[in-house]
């Protein structure tokens, strides 16, 4: 299995790190940042589909790493729309993780204003959950199985119809 993380670089690298850390001896680690390190100029359809056709293979599952800002971030709306694109028949799973950073962590509910539009669409269709951040194995590999099981059962009311953020909004 392949877990590749998605975040933002300039502000939660400190959990990225830290995921590393925790998780590298137990799955195949890498960033969408190494994936594809470059933002082309052909923008975001462009990278939509490079990364749905060279990042994410049958085993992959996106970790979103959900911080303060991410809501604002193209990048991170690219990712989740290229996860979302059905390949072989279903999308890609995706694990959102809110960080400690994030206003809403640990609460029962949330500002829509301060979560990806794309997840937060997935979220109100019941196709996505959203976890706070863990340090457990165990409790990673329960969010892996139930975004695995989403993904084969009812990848049906996964939406992918917002248009790509162009720029990021910050």
């Amino acid at each position: 299995m392949d877990l590749i993380i998605s975040y933002d670089s300039a502000n939660d690298e400190y959990w990225r790190v830290r995921f590393y850390d925790l998780f590298e001896f137990d799955h195949n680690l890498r960033t969408m940042r190494e994936a594809l390190p470059s933002e082309p100029e052909d923008g975001a359809e462009y990278v939509r589909q490079i990364v749905n056709t060279q990042v994410f293979g049958p085993d992959s599952i996106l970790i979103a790493l959900i911080g303060a800002k991410s809501h604002s971030l193209a990048r991170l709306d690219w990712d989740f729309a290229a996860a979302l694109t059905l390949k072989s028949g279903r999308p890609t799973p995706i694990v959102p993780l809110r960080l400690s950073t994030h206003p809403d962590h640990g609460k029962r509910t949330i500002n829509p204003g301060r979560m990806p539009k794309r997840l937060l669409d997935n979220m109100r269709s019941e196709y996505l959950h959203l976890w706070d951040w863990t340090e457990s194995l165990q409790k990673l590999q329960s969010h892996i199985k139930t975004a695995s099981k989403a993904a084969r059962e009812i990848s049906g009311q996964a939406t992918n119809k917002r248009e790509l953020m162009k720029r990021n909004l910050y």
